[in-house]
């Protein structure tokens, strides 16, 4: 069984007691993974148009540089919305909810910058590894 340490009022100034993951929350039932699934499952929905939003948003505001840079814009765009895991953003939500306590999806919602962010950071690395590998297409794509 997965444990989370969270701090609470009447734990001692040490600090922390220990809580099955699985019974955190009631909308959670089941067993841990089946309920991370469905975090999960409703998480990536909710990313992807917040991603989507965030990336129309910025072209409509972009630098207009040329060919070149819409090139790479259209690039990062295509990257970013072709899905995945969504493993780091889920991460991202779950530890804030450890933290912070409250139903699974206020942590989706009050995180959803920050998951934005970390995918777009995926992005970039990946772009980054291909360009340090020199390699003229993404594995998977």
């Amino acid at each position: 069984m997965l444990w989370i340490r969270r701090q609470t009022k009447a734990a001692p100034k040490s600090g922390f007691r220990a809580r099955p993951l699985g019974n955190c929350e009631p909308s959670m039932s089941g067993t841990p993974a089946r309920g991370f699934d469905e975090f999960l499952r409703q998480l990536r929905g909710e990313l992807e148009q917040a991603l989507t939003a965030w990336l129309t948003r910025s072209e409509a505001k972009g630098l207009r540089g040329g060919p070149a840079l819409d090139a790479l814009r259209h690039s990062v765009t295509a990257l970013a919305c072709r899905g995945g895991k969504r493993l780091r953003p889920a991460l991202v939500a779950v530890g804030y909810w450890g933290v912070a306590g409250g139903a699974p999806g206020d942590a989706m919602r009050v995180t959803q910058s920050a998951q934005v962010a970390m995918e777009l950071l995926q992005v970039y690395l990946l772009i980054h590894d291909d360009w340090v590998g020199q390699d003229e297409v993404r594995r998977g794509g």
